[in-house]
């Protein structure tokens, strides 16, 4: 997470090497604990149970007639491209403990990544450091389909679209043509992971008014002009397909009711909030099963359940977490426009399921957070983190103000981190019970 000269990046303020080594270490302790507990858990949801068993039962295939055949049902033209199957080979090629390992590496790339752009965007390595210690740490898995447990397509599109971000942050800062066409391939691939990604083609032009200084304003936004015009392509191809293969796949049919799409992007965005899952009551794969919260009684239980090595884990990520944020209040240059675009990032994923029959009705039955609010969940933590920065950074009394709210931010921290780790525990029980 540091400055990259030959990309034109200014100067990023640099950690000093104890603080670097203690964010990698709890980083690598949260990794490592995330593999441990996920490990049990092979298949998450019964998309997952279907394309294992399509695979291991044609062991010469990707999957071809799965994926084709759902394409055709869907009106998906990408799910019949083969670098769409390609994530999905860790079925076929290993075991539990090879599927928990990818999982760590895909979870750990995307937290990673959105921490190494902020880190770019607010000049500071340790914002980029406390940003993926704090996404990671907070992260509560939810027990409907979610990209780090399941749909690996998803999530290394998300992976891609941030390496994209990178290609065009590199690109607008030092010029060189070669960034944007990387940024155009992994945009496209993207594109060809989920058609959701759509809609962050947006965030270019974000990008080019926060990211960049050394021309003006337009001429900065005009460069995110051909990511527009490979966008459109792919609507063409995308239309095209679905006029030659009409499909009446709910997911992506489109309900023109104002009231129900608000309502399902409300409930599929705020459920991504931290906390969300350990109160949300799942007594079945199909969520709307029983009363809508867990009786505090057993929210209590569940965390005096948590064993004394997760809840030292928990509080150590979290302490570090906090040493990082007095760092970061010192050395970032952050902006409200900075914290508008992670608004943005985290407002985008779920506007064009909002639109569609599959997930307003999931609104009605409880199911969220779906795929798409883990892209929001990302986006939201950073939006939470340049908040705090702008803040401490503008309050009267200016650094001495934000190193005494410091306690307070630990105790917050602190609480989501061990909150976090009851609930996954508890999430990732229900779903060895239902699917393994």
């Amino acid at each position: 997470m540091q400055a990259d000269p030959a990309a034109g990046d200014p100067a990023i303020a640099r950690l000093s090497r104890p603080w670097r080594a203690a964010a990698a270490l709890a980083l690598a302790v949260l990794a490592a604990n995330f593999f441990v507990v996920t490990e049990p858990v092979r298949l998450a949801c019964s998309d997952d149970a279907v394309i294992d068993n399509a695979l291991h039962n044609r062991p010469g295939s990707l999957g071809d007639g799965i994926f084709v055949t759902w394409g055709l049902q869907q009106g998906r033209f990408y799910l019949a491209v083969p670098g769409y199957r390609l994530p999905y080979l860790g079925y076929r090629v290993g075991g539990p403990a090879f599927l928990a390992l990818g999982r760590t590496v895909l979870a750990l790339a995307a937290f990673g990544l959105l921490g190494a752009l902020l880190a770019r965007l607010l000049r500071s390595e340790a914002a980029g450091w406390l940003y993926a210690l704090a996404a990671f740490g907070m992260l509560h898995l939810p027990a409907v389909p979610y990209p780090v447990l399941s749909y690996p397509a998803y999530a290394v599109g998300g992976i891609s679209l941030l390496l994209a971000c990178h290609c065009f942050l590199s690109g607008l800062r030092d010029r060189r043509p070669g960034w944007l066409l990387a940024g155009g391939l992994f945009h496209v691939y993207a594109l060809l992971c989920q058609e959701n990604f759509l809609v962050f083609t947006l965030v270019y032009p974000g990008l080019a008014l926060v990211g960049a200084d050394r021309e003006g304003r337009w001429a900065r936004v005009a460069r995110s002009g051909p990511y527009f015009v490979l966008s459109a392509a792919y609507v063409a191809v995308y239309v095209a397909f679905r006029h030659r293969h009409p499909s009446g796949y709910a997911g992506t049919q489109f309900s023109p009711r104002p009231g129900e799409a608000v309502r399902s992007w409300a409930c599929q965005t705020l459920a991504a909030l931290p906390g969300f899952e350990l109160l949300a009551n799942r007594q079945a794969p199909y969520p709307n099963v029983g009363p809508f919260w867990k009786p505090g009684r057993q929210v209590l239980d569940l965390l005096r359940a948590l064993p004394l090595l997760g809840g030292m884990i928990a509080l150590g990520a979290a302490a570090v977490a906090t040493g990082l944020a007095a760092r970061a209040a010192r050395s970032a240059r952050p902006s409200p426009r900075i914290a508008a675009l992670c608004a943005a990032g985290a407002v985008l994923p779920n506007l064009l399921p909002a639109l569609t029959v599959k997930y307003q009705e999931a609104a009605h039955h409880r199911y969220y957070p779906y795929v798409y609010s883990f892209t929001a969940y990302g986006w939201l933590v950073g939006a939470a983190l340049v908040t705090w920065l702008v803040w401490a950074a503008r309050s009267e009394g200016g650094p001495p103000r934000a190193r005494a709210a410091l306690p307070v931010l630990g105790c917050l921290l602190g609480g989501l981190f061990l909150s976090a780790q009851a609930s996954n525990l508890h999430t990732l029980a229900l779903l060895r019970a239902w699917f393994n």
